[in-house]
């Protein structure tokens, strides 16, 4: 026992430490901080009396005021033992404190379920009536990314029924004089001790559960990103002000929403003053629009000269395509259906077969338009729109949004340097055989797919060589395979897609949610920054003046970047490598039009090619530990957590609910760490276990800059010591290599001068 006094606001134990002692407050307060709450300790309480069991820390202890504590040196089971032995007198604080920690958990885990049910029925309420407004102001409606998978919150875990009544009969009895024999005993209060630890566990994780259900929920109230509910009801605000209409009641729902939401905990109390200013500038904007009108006009020589050349949209496309009369009538006829409807995010039967057609019919007229535009030196801008960001008709895409896209075409441009490319010119890039095209959807790339033609008696030998030269064939094998599929991929709501542009969803206008190359690049530059290996692979270089002729070395191959003509909420990896060359680069696939975070698009790409790219790397041997790989580590980790002694409960117990969330999918579950190791674990927040921290440090190690920050932190200095070491044997090696090729008077091969770099990294 050692007594400590310990100064107001200093933190006693912090989250996600291991345990390794525990405190007998003798004076003053603690407060015990969890998920979204807090509860305090005061004097006779125990701090860590709830983690005895995880032997992890579950919540922040921090000293309200200053205080004085008796604390216990804790390993196991049998620190325990001892601590009960040597002090008989603290039985009833110990017994007590755990009992007033658990009613302190559960109570607040019953409350919280209330606000998850009264926020997720609030958010179905505000949605309800923000299509029924949109009905009522003729105004498209427009679906937010995720809403329709929301559902009412059911934990993973749920604690056990009968413990509130029990522990609650528990603590009658230690009230009771005549039970404490029995309760007092030092096995049973041992057994005890663990068992409320255990149990306490349920709730919390139970309450994590509940945070990250309530963080989701009201995200989709307001964000940050401006693509929420609030600003869904003021885009509709701001379209009926312009029409001269009675807002009167937007601006009574719009007052609602900002009442509940200023109570909302998840919903950051500066965001919220942030975006209630924004409207309020807004709503007087709107009021002094008749004012400035006249001044308005005066200013509208381009927009009306805009609006002019883009009337007719769908027309124009028709005619520069050259269409035959039929598919003409036939695709204004249904895309006048489509203009027609008010609510395009439903599901009904009668909807989806006019999204079915008018899919069919876009990319047909898609392969038209593109071989027509190659044999012109001047494409109309209409056209360009149509190619770049599959717009079509100015009235589905709005007007408002249809200038704004002909104001992006000047500055919207492939980035060759880099490989990042607009589909249009990566189609002209095939044309002119400078690319090839990507694999289709079985995996076949444009040779295989010739040669299975031949099996099967489609195509003559003869007919099959003149093919796979065929430039024309190949653009085609692009849009009938890869296009198709990746444009609904990205799209990312399958229920509701259609790749033309329309109004209802932009849930910004085009100027903000357009993804430029340049975006691109600096979200991958950053990734790398910390990731500096994501992008390379092994590969084998031959040179005479290598002692053994051969050496084996890292190059950093970075993956084709492809931006579709299209709105969407996700990104995909479409190939690892070409082909079977496994020096060529892979292929990602983002949307022109990005609703959501790149950055976390790009994140799980790269968790996403490392994984593909190590399976691709291993064969078949893949998921073998004996061959030790990230993909087979990783595997064996995922597939024998249970019985892996390196694992506390609570970490078991977090690997199945993270394997429950992702349906025991391997690969998703190795995304989501990968993110977490870019995210927190490169920032020294830990979020990992030791198991798959140690993985990760091995096979995605961090650049120095961060190895070096974390080098004295106790969760990664063992680990990055091992690294380092590793690697100073691998550069000894290496610059002994170039040392020798000095001496005989020759240059240093580029390969051997990159390898050194990456080494020094």
């Amino acid at each position: 026992m050692s007594e400590i006094q310990i100064k107001q606001g200093n933190n006693i134990y912090e989250k996600d430490n291991s345990v390794t002692m525990i405190s007998l407050i003798i004076e003053g307060t603690v407060s015990v901080n969890f998920p979204n709450d807090s509860f305090r300790l005061s004097a006779g309480d125990v701090i860590g009396v709830l983690d005895l069991y995880t032997n992890v820390h579950s919540c922040t202890y921090t000293a309200e005021s200053d205080i004085v504590v008796d604390s216990y040196p804790y390993k196991n089971l049998g620190s325990l033992h001892h601590i009960l032995q040597e002090e008989p007198d603290f039985y009833p604080d110990f017994l007590r404190s755990a009992l007033k920690q658990f009613f302190a958990v559960s109570d607040f885990c019953t409350r919280k379920t209330q606000t998850c049910d009264t926020l997720y029925s609030t958010l179905m309420e505000y949605h309800r009536d923000y299509t029924m407004l949109c009905k009522q102001y003729n105004f498209p409606t427009k679906m937010l990314p995720g809403l329709e998978n929301v559902q009412p919150f059911v934990p993973e875990t749920k604690p056990e029924e009968h413990l509130p009544s029990y522990y609650g009969d528990l603590l009658k009895m230690c009230e009771d004089r005549s039970s404490r024999s029995i309760l007092f005993k030092p096995g049973f209060l041992s057994g005890f001790l663990l068992s409320i630890s255990r149990d306490t566990h349920q709730y919390l994780n139970t309450c994590e559960e509940m945070s990250d259900y309530l963080f989701q929920l009201s995200h989709f109230l307001m964000n940050e990103e401006k693509i929420d509910l609030f600003d869904l009801y003021v885009s509709l605000l701001t379209h009926a002000s312009h029409k001269n209409e009675d807002t009167v009641p937007l601006l009574s729902a719009i007052s609602k929403i900002l009442i509940r939401t200023r109570s909302i905990a998840s919903i950051p109390s500066l965001l919220y003053q942030q975006r209630l200013l924004e409207y309020r500038t807004l709503t007087q904007q709107l009021e002094n629009l008749s004012a400035s009108a006249s001044q308005e006009n005066t200013s509208n020589a381009h927009t009306s000269q805009v609006e002019g050349m883009l009337k007719n949209s769908s027309t124009q496309l028709l005619s520069f395509a050259d269409m035959d009369e039929d598919f003409c009538q036939e695709f204004l006829g249904h895309l006048d259906a489509y203009k027609k409807i008010v609510d395009k995010t439903s599901v009904s039967s009668e909807i989806s077969a006019l999204r079915t057609n008018l899919t069919r019919q876009f990319f047909e007229l898609y392969k038209n338009v593109f071989f027509y535009s190659i044999q012109h030196s001047s494409i109309p801008e209409v056209v360009r729109m149509f190619l770049y960001f599959g717009y079509v008709d100015e009235d589905l895409c709005g007007i408002e949004n249809a200038i704004q896209l002909f104001d992006l075409l000047p500055t919207y441009q492939s980035d060759h340097q880099h490989q990042i490319y607009l589909f249009y010119d990566w189609l002209k890039l095939i044309y002119n055989n400078e690319k090839q095209p990507r694999r289709d959807e079985f995996d076949q790339d444009y040779p295989a797919h010739i040669q299975t033609m031949v099996n099967d008696g489609k195509l003559s030998k003869a007919e099959a060589s003149e093919l796979l030269h065929d430039t024309m064939h190949k653009v085609e094998f692009e849009l009938d395979n890869m296009f198709t599929t990746a444009v609904k991929m990205t799209y990312g709501r399958l229920q509701t897609y259609c790749p033309i542009l329309s109004e209802h969803d932009f849930m910004k206008s085009p100027t903000e949610c357009l993804l430029r190359p340049q975006k691109i690049q600096t979200v991958f530059e950053e990734i790398r920054s910390i990731d500096f290996s994501a992008f390379h692979r092994e590969v084998m270089f031959s040179s005479p003046l290598l002692s053994n002729g051969r050496e084996l070395v890292q190059r950093e191959i970075l993956p084709d970047i492809i931006l579709l003509p299209n709105i969407g909420i996700r990104a995909a990896l479409w190939q690892e490598i070409e082909g079977r060359n496994r020096s060529t680069p892979g292929c990602m696939l983002f949307p022109s039009f990005c609703l959501t975070d790149p950055k976390h698009l790009a994140l799980r790409l790269t968790g996403e090619f490392r994984w593909e790219m190590c399976k691709r790397m291993q064969g078949s041997r893949w998921n073998d530990v004996s061959n030790l790989s990230l993909t087979s580590e990783y595997f064996d980790y995922l597939q024998f957590y249970k019985k892996n002694k390196d694992l506390s409960p609570e970490a078991k117990e977090k690997c199945r609910q993270q394997l429950t969330r992702v349906k025991n999918r391997f690969r998703e579950c190795f995304i989501l760490d990968y993110i977490s190791w870019i995210t927190y674990e490169a920032q020294g927040t830990p979020h990992m276990n030791k198991v798959t921290r140690k993985i990760f440090m091995t096979y995605c190690p961090l650049s120095q800059s961060y190895r070096e920050a974390l080098a004295k932190n106790p969760f990664y200095s063992a680990m990055i010591e091992k690294y380092n070491n590793q690697k100073e044997k691998e550069l000894k090696r290496m610059t002994g290599i170039t040392l020798r090729i000095k001496r005989i008077g020759k240059p240093v091969p580029l390969e051997i001068q990159n390898q050194l770099a990456f080494l020094q990294k």
